[in-house]
């Protein structure tokens, strides 16, 4: 009788062990999810950090050769500064289309803003040509700079609007790919330290409580062979 009560205390001792054990869903969905945020957070900042670098560069190639030009002292300065500007309009790409997705005007189509830096250009050198001393170069001077203070030539939201856009374009592909390869890896169980410890003393248990039923077994059917 003690051996048969000892017995259903251990059944019922392993029973309430498994029901405090922490379930493996917890983990199987929480640490998914963790993981995509960490990672989406973690791609948003790169795209933020390209994105400023970029637009340094850009700027440093196209505005800051416009500012230079625009404060230039003589036409041979301006002349080439506008073209150091234009150059690093064309290394960028930023010639043509439209700085904007609904609102297309003529004062954001690029071509038409090439134009304007290529005449500018052209009357940086007919200035070259004109007398210093002269009251005509002195205008002409001061009107063109006031035409390259006024000339917008959009190239840093020009390539948010179209150089950004292929990097936020690719970005959901990426995240796609990592969350579907997250969720592939989560399908594999992985156990902590503690469950497999708990899991080895749990068939320990049941093999000590297999081999008592067998010996139990055994003393009742010879002990009542040996009565008889």
């Amino acid at each position: 009788m003690l051996t048969k009560l000892f017995l259903e205390k251990g059944d019922w001792m392993l029973t309430v062990s498994k029901r405090n054990r922490k379930p493996h869903w917890q983990y199987r969905i929480f640490a998914p999810l963790f993981a995509i945020v960490v990672i989406v957070t973690l791609l948003t900042g790169l795209l933020i950090a390209v994105s400023i670098i970029q637009n340094q560069r850009i700027a440093a190639d196209t505005i800051a050769w416009q500012y230079r030009a625009q404060v230039a002292a003589n036409p041979e300065d301006m002349e080439q500064y506008l073209r150091n500007c234009e150059h690093g309009m064309q290394k960028w790409g930023i010639t043509h289309g439209y700085d904007a997705i609904f609102f297309k005007r003529p004062d954001n189509d690029m071509s038409l803003i090439m134009q304007s830096l290529n005449s500018s250009i052209i009357r940086a050198g007919e200035l070259q040509r004109l007398n210093r001393t002269s009251v005509e170069y002195s205008s002409q001077l001061d009107d063109l700079r006031g035409i390259i203070r006024e000339l917008n030539i959009h190239a840093g939201s020009w390539w948010i609007l179209h150089g950004l856009v292929l990097y936020i374009m690719r970005l959901p592909l990426i995240i796609a790919t990592i969350i579907l390869w997250i969720l592939w890896a989560s399908r594999f169980e992985i156990k902590d330290p503690q469950e497999i410890a708990e899991e080895e003393a749990d068939k320990i248990e049941k093999e000590k409580l297999e081999t008592e039923r067998r010996a139990e077994t055994h003393r009742r059917i010879f002990g009542e062979d040996a009565k008889k």
